[in-house]
């Protein structure tokens, strides 16, 4: 190798071992920061170090791929499959479901596996308008384009934050979608099913409900489950309200899933990461144990949040029948300069997001009960109205 040569590779290393440095730098200045954060994003959670042990096991090395009637097309898998088949139990167990697919990477990638096996190019589906809080992947312009699907919004009742079902029934019978998908990304109250539920059935049309925010809720039996209310499919994110590792997982009220086994392999994931699912059957086990008590915090902590908020003079979103702020581990705020407001709020190391959607589940992971949604209310309250008294003097100057 000439000197040139030795250069460059001395080079090569050097450039390498800094990458490596920054990366770790940045790495260790996030979770110092947000160490010392009060994190309320609704979408958010923290796994157990038990569950974050198992995502860097082995497992995140290894490939296993069963479509041959032979066997798996990768060798050496004999504990990967035992550990997906597991996780599948568990799964089916805690949510009490005939058919269970812990697969997917992603709530999304549930979604996307969802409409490509339940539906052709030209059906028509329904799901919840992004303005009444559903989830932006079912838009029009989203997945439903790139399927040729036709989407038509579920009727919503802003005034008490839910479905509209009547108007929703109404509109099954009508327009008799191949779909109906109720998929919340904001919400603060229980929608009642089974009226939907009937009316899909009486034409034909599948209810799937997308719990991807209230996953944790119904494991814990702090929410209604989907599936005992009508749905067939049931899927859903396994981090916001579920403490899993980011994740998606499929549940069915028939053992063969409707088919949805035969959309997973090749068709939406490839390498669907078994570290995660190893990491998410703990997190179902520790559920399975301590969900109940954790889930029914979440919703006390949301709950005092809320009416402490409203106490101190934040408008909360209420619900028009009986005032009611949430039964779920989401509180709903206003504010006219809510960009002003959520910024300063981040300066203060208080983590929500952009919609004023506040979630209870991290802080109840740790720990934190009604007491210290006080001390947190009265830290918000004194933000938002000093947000009101710095627009008031830029707007003097």
């Amino acid at each position: 190798m000439d000197d040139s040569d030795g250069n460059s590779s001395r080079s090569s290393s050097k450039n390498n071992n800094s990458s490596k440095s920054r990366i770790l730098d940045l790495v260790l200045k996030h979770e110092g920061y947000r160490s010392r954060c009060i994190n309320l994003i609704a979408s958010e959670n923290i796994t157990s170090h038990a569950v974050r042990v198992l995502l860097a096991s082995d497992l995140m090395h290894r490939y296993s791929l069963r479509m041959f009637a032979d066997g798996n097309f990768y060798r050496g898998t004999r504990y990967i499959e035992q550990v997906v088949e597991y996780t599948d139990a568990l799964a089916m167990e805690l949510f009490n479901a005939r058919y269970a697919d812990t697969r997917a990477i992603s709530g999304h990638v549930c979604s996307l596996a969802v409409l490509m096996c339940l539906s052709k190019s030209n059906d028509t589906i329904m799901a919840l308008s992004m303005d009444d809080g559903g989830y932006p992947g079912y838009m029009s312009k989203y997945m439903p384009s790139r399927l040729m699907l036709e989407m038509h919004s579920i009727p919503y009742d802003q005034a008490n934050m839910c479905i509209d079902v009547d108007a929703c029934i109404a509109e099954i019978q009508e327009l008799r979608p191949r779909l109906v998908i109720i998929a919340p990304s904001t919400i603060t109250f229980h929608t009642p099913l089974q009226g939907i539920a009937k009316a899909c059935s009486d034409v034909g049309s599948m209810l799937v409900y997308d719990a991807s925010h209230v996953l944790g809720l119904i494991a814990g039996h702090a929410f209604s489950n989907p599936l005992h209310e009508g749905a067939s499919i049931l899927i859903g994110s396994t981090h916001k309200s579920f403490p899993g590792p980011q994740g998606g997982v499929i549940l069915a009220d028939r053992d063969d899933g409707y088919g949805l086994e035969d959309y997973m392999p090749l068709r939406v994931i490839d390498n669907p990461h078994f570290n995660r699912i190893a990491a998410l059957a703990l997190a179902l086990e520790e559920m399975r144990e301590y969900g109940r008590d954790y889930a029914m915090q979440v919703v006390k902590n949301a709950r005092a949040l809320a009416r402490a908020l409203d106490d101190n003079g934040v408008e909360v979103r209420k619900r028009a029948m009986d005032g009611q702020y949430t039964e779920t581990h989401q509180v709903l705020l206003k504010h006219k300069y809510k960009d002003k407001f959520v910024k300063m709020l981040e300066d203060a190391n208080i983590i929500v997001d952009s919609m004023l959607r506040l979630g209870t589940c991290e802080v109840t992971r740790r720990g934190m009960k009604e007491e210290e949604m006080g001390h947190i209310a009265e830290m918000i309250s004194s933000i938002y109205h000093a947000v009101d008294g710095i627009i008031i003097i830029i707007q003097r100057v």
